[in-house]
């Protein structure tokens, strides 16, 4: 495989940064530099060049090789797998010598597809193949890395399903017990209205005792200070007469 030009590389990289520069009476300034592209600045003579990192031009390079190569391996086993397909559909296999008769076509196709596969392979250099590999075993290892991730999920799926059973349970305990606790506090609401109901009732008859024994003591008072004032004016009746006697004599 050709090696990439620098040119090549830098049309697949993103620049870091541009220096330019602009004529001043038909001279050119020195070079300016900026980390974004200034080519809207209206200048005269405006000249504009990117600049790269050497790390992000070797990566894009490794890269590019790398994708090439699959490409070139992937046209490559396209051959091989039209000749295997040629052979499973026009071959016929004897078990007891162990080989696999062809119709001469298909041996002239097997001939010519299989030196061009191996020249296809032949293109790619061991840096490509190295590059490839190296992402290859990444892809696996991140395969591997999301196999685990996607089992402990199912894990914390299983663990966060148990626990929102367990607590829907307690949620139903705690329901029935709230239920519970207000049947208690409506009986307990009804014993109390009682309870003060008896209390006036009781309250009730005993003011009622109180008064009747105080109207029979008033009645008693008035009848024993009518008696008095009976006798009293007996008394001042009697002491009159005698007196009036005394002095009629």
């Amino acid at each position: 495989m050709t090696d990439l030009t620098d040119e090549a590389v830098k049309a697949i990289t993103l620049p870091v940064a541009w220096k330019y520069r602009w004529k001043i009476d038909g001279e050119y300034v020195g070079w300016r530099y900026s980390d974004a592209s200034n080519f809207h600045l209206s200048l005269d003579g405006y000249q504009e060049e990117p600049l790269y990192s050497a790390e992000a031009l070797a990566q894009a390079r490794a890269d590019t090789e790398a994708a090439v190569a699959l490409a070139l391996e992937a046209a490559a086993r396209l051959l091989d797998n039209r000749v295997e397909q040629l052979v499973a559909d026009y071959g016929s296999y004897e078990s007891d010598a162990n080989v696999t008769n062809l119709p001469e076509w298909v041996e002239t196709a097997e001939e010519e597809l299989e030196p061009l596969a191996a020249a296809i392979r032949a293109l790619v250099p061991a840096s490509a193949l190295a590059k490839l590999a190296k992402l290859r075993t990444e892809r696996d290892e991140w395969k591997a890395v999301s196999e685990t991730l996607s089992e402990m999920q199912a894990g914390e799926y299983k663990r966060a399903e148990a626990l929102a059973a367990e607590n829907a349970e307690l949620r139903a305990a705690i329901a029935a017990k709230d239920a519970e606790i207000s049947v208690s506090r409506q009986l307990w609401e009804k014993q109390d209205a009682a309870k003060d109901a008896e209390r006036d009732r009781l309250a009730a008859a005993k003011g009622a005792d109180v008064l009747a024994s105080l109207d029979a003591l008033q009645a008693h008072a008035s009848e024993h200070f009518a008696l008095e004032d009976q006798e009293l004016r007996q008394m001042r009746d009697g002491m009159s007469e005698t007196v009036h006697q005394a002095t009629a004599t």
